[in-house]
């Protein structure tokens, strides 16, 4: 892992998911962007979990559920990013 642009990437890689879904405030969006911008490493992984979002919200669109579970989701999606692994049973 490097650190360019002032971020390291170990500090990138779990905010990747926030980032993408433009959940972060603006310093913080500016600082990854910087980062993705010089490190080609968290730019490729930036540029698949993008391709996996995009997958999950075009698969979301044809196929029905509520809007609690989509929610839902959607936060263990986000849980796993930053953690690198599925939460444990009742552990949210």
């Amino acid at each position: 892992m490097t650190e360019a642009s002032g971020v390291s990437c170990r500090a990138v890689v779990p905010r990747l998911y926030d980032y993408l879904d433009g959940e972060l405030d603006t310093e913080a969006g500016d600082a990854i962007r910087a980062h993705l911008e010089v490190c080609g490493a968290c730019a490729q992984e930036a540029a698949f979990e993008a391709q996996v979002l995009e997958g999950l919200r075009a698969r979301l669109r044809e196929v029905w559920a509520p809007p609690a579970l989509i929610t839902r989701v959607g936060s263990i999606l986000r849980s796993c990013g930053s953690r690198g692994r599925m939460p444990e049973e009742g552990a949210d």
